[in-house]
């Protein structure tokens, strides 16, 4: 029989290497800007790129200049796609030359008369006398010829030709992406920031991803599921490419199997110490999953796992060294010095009922469990996600064992897989065994019921205040509630169960629940009402815990973490701007059966 009770609260490894930098072939040549007819600037690696460059010195006040100016501003207009003119006047001001090159419709760019930058010509190519024409490879700014006036006026239709075949032709240099990389395993809902160190790319591109700039040099992801970043890097040479791998794990349950600080009274061997367990040992130190890419989602699984590993088996106690506990019953086999990370311990059994089960684990030094392919607990030394090259966060013990429960485990076949971490890479030893018990409980079900009564002093009341449905206190909150939500049934002092918050966009409960691994028949959940008259909706709250960073700390038994029987949760009622409500009530209900 379901007894249902409801409380309403009404509220509102990385490589590095130094490149040099291709050399610019105009920088030693022309300042970065140059000045068009009209006075405006213009950048010069834009209009000089890759192309021949004749340096014409000239001026105004020149005949000759007259005279040659226009063919070459003929000439210079018919070739622009692999030809470009630099003028570099002697005129004698800045308004001279432009009227000069207005008039005779020099649409190339030029260096102002008079500066430094002028002069620097005059002097590089010791020019005496104008017109001149000085012809300049694109490919490292070498001279060509120094008469390319006469060439031109001689050779109009070939003296090109004749230029480019006198250009060294320098490949453009292939991009270097040098360094690549960030954490490579995280838990679900995580970020990584990638990193890298390239030269020489014109462009960048993140798959998946996208287009990213160049000058950048990192990007923060959070993927959804183990993901290959690869970035290429492109340029006119060419491309490079690195790829890095995020390893993403699932956080472990909030509904884990607890620690227990003893082995349950009442309690039958399911699976003995010294029980046969198939293992696998990575003997050259490397991560399985260099081997077999599916190897993290079905190494614990009964079914879907094809690697190498598991084709040996042995009785506990399994490991390698000398294990303080007892003798080891199987040697396993130590891997090679220096990579003695994690080994794998696997085993199926059939029930012939369901039963209410616990275990108890010699783990040296720290392990992960999972009951048919699914976590169920963990040693609290190892808190990070479950990769082979993960260690302990300190030595485990080699003589006690832990309790773990509860979990009620249905009638039929079912699989148990361990992950045996080590705290130190040239660890000596790694042990394990396990022992899977059947939980008897001669109160019918309803023991933890039956010790939170007795822990809070209602077994020495009358029977009819240790009900479930009784308020022996008289302040509102039946037995039930008091025991799910973590309250006293015999406070004399006014409790509150919850924690209430709420402005107009949410509107929030936070309150203890026991773990569904210490009480499997208690039920909870938030609904939401946004009008008395109406309906309680499931399904209109989120419920957060301690994977969404939800404290855990002032549990109501004083234990933290996997000691505690409770855990604390947010449900919360977001308000959907389209369709907003004016009021929100939320109410816990609670059920058992």
């Amino acid at each position: 029989m379901k007894s249902v009770f409801t409380a309403v609260l009404l509220t509102s490894t990385l490589s590095i290497c130094t490149l040099v930098k291709a050399a610019n072939p105009w920088a030693d040549l022309f300042p970065e800007q140059l000045m068009t007819a009209s006075g405006e600037k213009v950048n010069r690696d834009t209009v000089l790129a890759r192309k021949i460059v004749g340096i014409y010195f000239g001026a105004k006040w020149c005949g000759p200049c007259q005279s040659f100016t226009p063919p070459l501003v003929d000439f210079r207009n018919k070739n622009q796609a692999e030809f470009e003119v630099v003028f570099a006047s002697a005129d004698n001001s800045k308004s001279e030359q432009l009227s000069y090159m207005q008039g005779k419709k020099m649409t190339f760019p030029a260096v102002e008369c008079k500066t430094n930058a002028a002069n620097k010509l005059y002097s590089k190519y010791g020019v005496r006398g104008i017109p001149s024409l000085i012809i300049v490879s694109p490919s490292d700014g070498s001279t060509i010829s120094t008469n390319g006036r006469g060439e031109l006026s001689n050779n109009p239709n070939g003296c090109l030709a004749e230029w480019k075949k006198k250009v060294v032709v320098t490949p453009p240099e292939k991009p270097v992406i040098s360094s690549f990389g960030g954490k490579t395993v995280i838990f679900e809902g995580e970020s990584v920031t990638l990193e890298w160190d390239q030269q020489g790319a014109s462009s960048l591109r993140m798959t998946p991803g996208g287009s990213i700039e160049t000058d950048q040099r990192s990007i923060s992801v959070t993927p959804a599921h183990s993901t290959s970043y690869l970035l290429t890097a492109s340029s006119e040479g060419g491309s490079a490419s690195a790829r890095h791998e995020v390893l993403v794990f699932p956080r472990p349950p909030e509904d884990s199997w607890t620690i227990l600080e003893e082995e349950p009274t009442n309690s039958e061997d399911t699976l003995p110490f010294g029980s046969p367990w198939s293992y696998y040992v990575p003997s050259d130190g490397q991560c399985p999953k260099q081997k077999d890419h599916d190897f993290y989602t079905t190494w614990m699984k009964s079914e879907g796992y094809n690697g190498e590993g598991f084709k040996r088996s042995g009785r506990g106690i399994l490991g390698y060294g000398k294990i303080d506990k007892g003798d080891l019953g199987t040697d396993i086999g130590a891997p090679a010095s220096g990579n003695r990370y994690t080994a794998y311990f696997k085993r199926s059994f059939t029930l012939a009922a369901e039963i209410n089960a616990g275990f108890e684990i010699l783990c040296d030094d720290a392990a992960v469990v999972y009951l048919d392919g699914v976590e169920i607990a963990r040693t609290a030394n190892f808190t990070q996600p479950d990769a082979f090259n993960l260690l302990a966060s300190k030595n485990g013990s080699e003589t006690q064992t832990q309790f773990f429960g509860t979990g009620t485990l249905s009638k039929g076949m079912h699989t148990l897989a361990v992950s045996v971490h080590n705290a130190n890479v040239t660890s000596s030893d790694l042990g394990f065994d396990l022992r899977l018990f059947t939980i008897v409980d001669p109160t019918g079900g309803n023991g933890e019921f039956t010790n939170w009564a007795k822990e809070n002093g209602l077994s020495d009341r009358p029977a009819e205040d240790q009900a479930m449905d009784a308020d022996p206190d008289g302040d509102g909150k039946p037995n039930l509630l008091e025991y799910a939500l973590g309250g006293n049934p015999l406070s004399d002092q006014e409790e509150s169960l919850q924690e209430t918050t709420a402005d107009e966009s949410k509107a929030s409960i936070t309150f203890f629940r026991v773990k569904q691994s210490v009480d499997s028949a208690l039920t909870y959940k938030v609904q939401l009402c946004p009008n008395l008259n109406i309906g309680w909706e499931d399904g209109r709250v989120k419920v957060e815990g301690a994977a969404d960073g939800v404290a855990q700390t002032g549990l109501p038994d004083g234990k933290v973490g996997l000691l505690s029987k409770f855990e604390r949760v947010r449900a919360t009622f977001q308000q959907d701007p389209s369709t907003p409500l004016d009021k929100a009530f939320l109410r816990i209900v609670i059920s058992r059966e």
